[in-house]
């Protein structure tokens, strides 16, 4: 865009030696005075947030309160990147002072995706809102990444660590459930083994036992009411269970081995 980059050290240096010439300098050794003036009316109100992020030496920085990196909000330094933007030149430090905020706002635009804000409407009425689920190994970047980001993140890295507790106490949840399901499987699998035995005597079985249900019509008076019930209540048991297990995994915006494991049931 044409717009000068430099620092304020350069640019005092520049006009301080433009005002020891013994000329006449006309317009432009106004137009650089009045660009320094507005230089140093922002450098001076910011200072202490560029000190801590080290964008100033302590030195420089004559405040008697420096802000830490981990302390300043987001906002604060939209604030002073909107104010930088309305110099007359792109001032050096306001310059690393973005590429901070932009560094920290792409973990921030992450973490929104991964954990959005819950709303006071959705939290009382536990209203789960469909959205992109995200994997689990991202949500564990993105919580291993916060000590790098200069920024106060405290909010968005608690609801990161609230939906990774939420995660993996599921897992545990769905991992016993997966246990009972296997074991539910196996049960109902030695019933249908005792029942029509072999796999490769079940089609003679069912047959066999089809062929007996025409000739000889079953006495149902005389059917133990278990043997009547058990062949299908352990199916039914299998199937709310694997139902229950499926449902559940709405309750989490974070994909996991577990889920794909539900999903193939």
């Amino acid at each position: 865009d044409g717009r000068c980059r430099i620092s304020i050290t350069l640019l005092r240096k520049i006009v301080a030696e433009g005002n020891s010439i013994n000329a006449n300098l006309g317009n432009a050794s106004v137009k650089m005075n009045r660009i320094l003036s507005q230089a140093e009316v922002w450098f001076n109100e910011y200072k202490p947030l560029l000190a801590s992020f080290r964008i100033v030496t302590s030195s420089e920085n004559n405040s008697l309160s420096t802000p830490t990196a981990c302390a300043v909000k987001m906002d604060a330094v939209n604030v002073a990147l909107e104010k930088g933007s309305e110099l007359s030149v792109d001032l050096e430090e306001a310059m690393q002072l973005k590429v901070l905020a932009e560094k920290s706002q792409k973990w921030f635009s992450r973490a929104l995706a991964i954990a959005p804000k819950r709303s006071k409407r959705n939290a009382r009425g536990k209203k789960k809102v469909n959205r992109e689920k995200h994997s689990l190994g991202e949500l564990l970047s993105l919580v291993q990444e916060a000590s790098e980001v200069p920024i106060d993140i405290s909010d968005d890295l608690e609801r990161l660590q609230m939906q990774l507790t939420e995660v993996q106490s599921w897992r545990l949840q769905a991992q016993c459930e997966l246990k009972s399901i296997s074991a539910a499987f196996g049960k109902l699998q030695s019933e249908r083994l005792a029942y029509y035995g072999a796999p490769d005597l079940h089609t003679d079985k069912v047959a066999s036992d089809q062929k007996l249900a025409v000739l000889e019509p079953v006495d149902s008076n005389n059917q133990s009411p278990q043997q009547k019930v058990s062949k299908a209540s352990e199916g039914l048991k299998v199937h709310r269970m694997i139902g229950n297990l499926v449902k559940s995994v709405h309750s989490i915006g974070i994909y996991t081995v577990e889920e794909g494991i539900a999903e193939m049931l």
